[in-house]
Formats: structure tokens, sequence, C-alpha cells
């Protein structure tokens, strides 16, 4: 048995047959795709964010667009990452 990646959503798993499932997708331009995602439809939201924004210029970000699952509205959006540093600097602190 190998741990392999689902040609369909992206997922890896030491399963023959990935458990993954398609959903209907109903963006904010009314435009229908498909995608392919493991567990319930919020998982498929995600999935289609992920994708559509790294598709798009990353339009997400800092963004909220309202798509359709399977029937059901979800929010999607997306937010840059924060980065933090600390260095050591010597005799500026007095």
């Amino acid at each position: 048995m190998s741990f392999e990646r689902c040609k369909r959503c992206g997922n890896f798993s030491f399963e023959q047959d990935c458990k993954c499932k398609e959903f209907a997708i109903i963006d904010e331009d009314g435009e229908e795709h498909s995608i392919w995602s493991l567990g319930d439809g919020e998982s498929a939201a995600l999935a289609y964010a992920e994708k559509s924004n790294t598709d798009g210029d990353y339009y997400l970000i800092n963004n909220e667009v309202i798509i359709s699952v399977d029937g059901v509205n979800y929010l999607i959006g997306a937010e840059p990452d924060i980065m933090y540093s600390a260095d050591i600097v010597k005799d500026h602190i007095k």
C-alpha cells in the first residue's frame, strides 16, 4: 500500500480509491464550477476559495464573496499572513 496524491482532490491517501466527492459550485458571477474535496460542503468551499484565489491574482485577500456549494451559500475570503520577527539589537535600548 503506497501513500499517493489523489488526482481529483489533491489530498494524500493510503487508500487505493480516495473518498473525495465532486461538489457543484456557483460563484459570485453565477458561473458554474465543480471541485473535488474530502468531507462536506464547507471543505469544498475552502478548497474552492484556495484554488480560485491563487488562480485569480489573490482577489480574495481582504475580500469576501458568496458562493453556493450544492445549493448552500458560503461566505469565502482570505487574509494575508502576518509575520512577526524579533532580533537582538545591542546598545539601542536604555
